[in-house]
């Protein structure tokens, strides 16, 4: 729990004029939709719609921002995306879909589209780096991921990225291409004298609500501003109340994605043999290679983690060391020959050129709101998990989930920091746990030799139909808590259930008052 003065007081009734300023420079902006902005198709929900519907301007088009725009629209409010690129930023390789994920994207209705597109994970096999010889490996037993709910996918990023902008813009939210944010700036106290206004409340009204300035001078309104727009975006910083470029430092980590077709994994008998019935991991000396299939099988995805310690990489005039405009080989993860298992070498030879990342730290932000209370951080501008990292985007679509669900629930314009403080309440925890589990997972995978718990490898080796694993096999109880905890998390029960606690009692004593 975040432990703020304004968190602690978060359930509590509070004085009716607490929020008046807040309050007076939303009300406008309920009587008709806005210029710039589409009334939202109903969802296949409608008991999801909010009673009050407010205008959202997103910043960012990746999944976190896209994600958000369907739930809020999918929940009555008018959004609008804003996107600096030209068109959607498909960056190479995959990303997977545990079952906390594709829970939700079942519930928005596109799991089975996803599934023509995805492949089904069902294990992964731990290898030495340089021999091949098997570590271990992991088989999630049919029963255990049925228990979670949902599938555990693995799906192209494009097609996930594709999917959630056709999912958003059937329900009704705007994707703006090429729309470069130059600046945001809270609520402010009177309507802006400079630039062309496009204001999302009725031209005539005053403007006390938070803005965007685009570079073309064109200075768009909004109710909530929710910044999607990643670790280094802008919006955190206005959140961060200075204005300032966060501290930024490379741990000597660089991260790699590409792909191969599936076509060229067949040239090599031993390598396909492998992927068809598993997804390799090869570890060792600080480097980490994983590989799998994607789009139904027609592309193995790869990423690999590689330790640097020579200093940061040179970046290109138009990428940063956190960008994936970088471009690279996977020469550098290479040994020298009979140094390394032939069917990895085979494997990275096809990749061709790949995109690179750097892995940056920033020092985590105090709050994903900001002082008006009406700026809101999601996905890795509010908890960055490290690029290509496993729940980074099950993270995203959890926010995303999280506040759909609490802002469908919305009647009076004084809950409107409430439901963002209970986002951020909801989240913060659960951000900062999958990030610690990252953290012993790479431990573990980068450690010299590879440390391996055997009794989880004696449990996870076992057969996917195993009936009753023998005696002493099993997961311990911890074990099988961590996967639950993980897996079985459901975000929109998380927030439903904190509306049957909370939420209700405050909206009643908004109405004693």
């Amino acid at each position: 729990m975040d432990q703020s003065p304004r968190c602690r007081d978060l359930y509590k009734p509070s004085d009716p004029n607490a929020h008046r300023r807040h309050r007076s420079s939303l009300s406008a902006s309920f009587r008709h939709p806005p210029h710039g902005f589409t009334a939202p198709t109903p969802a296949h929900d409608p008991s999801r719609q909010a009673r009050l519907q407010l205008d959202f301007l997103i910043v960012g088009g990746g999944i976190a921002g896209l994600a958000a725009a369907y739930a809020l629209a999918a929940s009555g409010h008018r959004v609008r995306v804003l996107e600096q690129a030209g068109s959607l930023q498909h960056r190479p390789g995959g990303i997977r879909l545990p079952p906390n994920a594709t829970r939700i994207l079942s519930y928005w209705g596109v799991e089975k589209e996803l599934i023509q597109k995805a492949s089904m994970a069902t294990s992964c096999s731990i290898l030495d780096m340089k021999t091949g010889k098997s570590i271990g490996q992991s088989v999630w037993q049919s029963g255990l991921v049925e228990e979670m709910g949902s599938s555990y996918l693995t799906v192209h990023h494009a097609d996930l990225l594709q999917t959630l902008h056709s999912l958003a813009s059937s329900a009704g939210a705007r994707v703006t291409f090429g729309a470069t944010v130059e600046s945001v700036d809270p609520a402010p106290e009177a309507p802006p004298e400079n630039g062309t206004s496009t204001s999302i409340a009725e031209p005539s009204s005053p403007t006390l609500r938070p803005a965007v300035r685009l570079k073309t001078g064109e200075i768009l309104h909004a109710d909530v501003i929710i910044g999607a727009d990643g670790l280094r975006g802008i919006v955190r910083r206005v959140v961060s109340n200075d204005g300032k470029e966060p501290e930024a430092t490379w741990i000597g980590l660089n991260t790699y994605l590409g792909s191969v077709p599936m076509s060229e994994v067949r040239k090599c008998a031993p390598l396909k043999q492998l992927v068809d019935v598993s997804s390799p991991v090869w570890i060792g000396d600080g480097r980490v290679v994983l590989g799998y299939p994607v789009r139904r099988h027609q592309e193995i995805a790869i990423h690999a983690w590689l330790e640097d310690r020579s200093g940061p990489p040179a970046v290109s005039r138009q990428g940063t060391l956190d960008s994936w405009d970088q471009t690279a080989s996977l020469s550098s993860i290479r040994y020298k020959e009979g140094q390394m298992d032939p069917r990895l070498r085979f494997l990275l030879d096809q990749a061709g050129p790949v995109s690179r990342q750097s892995w940056i730290v920033l020092p985590p932000p105090d709050s994903w709101v900001d002082e008006s209370e009406s700026i809101v951080l999601i996905g890795e501008a509010a908890h960055p998990q490290g690029p290509g990292t496993t729940y980074a985007c099950s993270l995203a679509l959890e926010d995303a989930a999280i506040l759909g669900t609490l802002f469908s629930r919305l009647r009076y314009v004084e809950q409107v920091p409430t439901l963002l403080y209970a986002y951020q309440d909801l989240r913060k925890g659960r951000a900062d746990a999958l990030a610690a589990l990252e953290r012993r997972n790479g431990r573990v995978a980068f450690s010299s030799p590879p440390r391996m718990r055997d009794g989880l490898i004696r449990w996870t080796a076992l057969p996917a139909d195993t009936p009753d694993p023998p005696p002493g096999s099993g997961p311990t109880d911890a074990e099988l808590a961590d996967i639950t905890e993980v897996w079985g998390y459901y975000a929109i029960d998380a927030a439903d259930e904190w509306w049957v606690e909370w939420g209700l009692l405050r909206e009643r004593s908004l109405l004693s008052h």
